[in-house]
């Protein structure tokens, strides 16, 4: 259905207009096919209109190349966040705006609070994410929280809404993500985020490491007794299960 939502906007466009479409998306790519004026693209897909030739992640953020040799660097972490950085840039070129010209602009570009975020926190990195989350969305946080250097890592993860009747199912399957990217400690927060941590312990996470809240300043409250200085940890979830509050209540 959200999909479906963003197709009315692509739709919408007059054939003057201009559609700027994530490559990588195969749904979102489709789009394309709606539109008879111009679309452009970005994306790691090799067919992307804008699309970095190299890309290197590292503890501050990602650095990439477009084209033989205009670098890019930014503190935006991950894999999405690299995407919304050659959104950015796709969207500038249609304006006539030069690639080269934004190299500053990205370079100062940072992740707002609840938008992944990261900062440091008495000797632990903490990725704040709490503003939303969807299966995919989390995936890639866990895979980015996987690759920080870190003692330990800990993914505090609030249910995911507005997923009908695949609700379970999707939890389950970001639990069992959990598991293969050697989280060390999940806290699930509210409703159906409990499937997420029963499948997560089924997947392989020792059943000590696995904990579940219906409140999330309890589950903030829990956390201060069992991170210390050198792990990193995830906070993510839907906007309603206020993840936040978690956060709000281990940094006190």
């Amino acid at each position: 259905n959200v999909a479906l939502a963003k197709r009315e906007l692509i739709e919408a466009l007059p054939p003057a207009g201009v559609a700027v479409l994530n490559a990588d998306d195969p749904l979102v790519a489709r789009f394309r096919e709606i539109h008879p004026g111009r679309t452009v693209t970005f994306g790691l897909d090799e067919g992307a209109d804008v699309r970095p030739e190299v890309v290197e992640h590292n503890p501050d953020g990602v650095r990439f190349r477009l084209g033989d040799s205009l670098w890019f660097e930014s503190p935006m972490a991950g894999v999405h966040g690299l995407l919304n950085l050659l959104a950015g840039i796709a969207v500038a070129g249609v304006l006539g705006v030069e690639p080269r010209s934004l190299q500053g602009a990205v370079r100062a570009l940072g992740a707002g609070a609840g938008r992944g975020r990261r900062f440091l926190h008495q000797g632990i990195t903490i990725f704040d994410d709490c503003y939303n989350s969807n299966p995919e969305a989390v995936r890639r946080m866990l895979d980015l929280l996987q690759a920080e250097p870190a003692r330990r890592r800990i993914a505090v993860l609030g249910e995911m809404l507005e997923l009908g009747r695949w609700s379970e199912s999707l939890h389950r399957e970001v639990g069992r993500h959990v598991a293969a990217c050697g989280i060390q400690l999940l806290i699930g927060i509210r409703g159906a985020a409990s499937h997420m941590v029963d499948e997560a312990v089924k997947a392989g996470l020792s059943g000590s490491a696995a904990f579940f809240f219906e409140d999330s300043a309890e589950a903030g409250n829990f956390l201060r007794g069992q991170a210390g200085p050198g792990d990193a940890i995830l906070f993510k979830g839907s906007r309603a299960t206020r993840v936040e509050k978690a956060l709000e209540s281990f940094m006190k």
